[in-house]
């Protein structure tokens, strides 16, 4: 058990020193444009997944903030009378 906690600190050391030089080489390839044509693709492949996701949370908001009360379940319709009565009768006592 003596030896493993310093082998252990060892790897994690080894690790950090590992995962800066592999972010430093990235870095590099990065800066100096060495693109291949596998990453051009995947890279507007990721555009077009991000801008298809942007405008499907734009319509989920849109729907979201413009929901009709008549469309909830009768259930949820009661469920939200009953939340808005309790509000209303905290905010009275609130007052008073």
């Amino acid at each position: 058990m003596g030896i493993i906690i310093p082998i252990l600190g060892i790897l994690v050391a080894l690790v950090a020193i590992l995962s800066d030089k592999y972010y430093k080489l990235e870095k590099a390839k990065l800066q100096s444009g060495s693109f291949n044509k596998n990453d051009i693709k995947l890279l507007k492949n990721i555009k077009a997944e991000n801008e298809a996701l942007k405008e499907r949370l734009a319509n989920l908001e849109l729907i979201v903030t413009n929901i009709d009360e008549s469309l909830l379940l009768p259930e949820a319709q009661d469920n939200t009378r009953v939340n808005s009565d309790k509000i209303k009768r905290l905010s009275e006592k609130l007052k008073s």
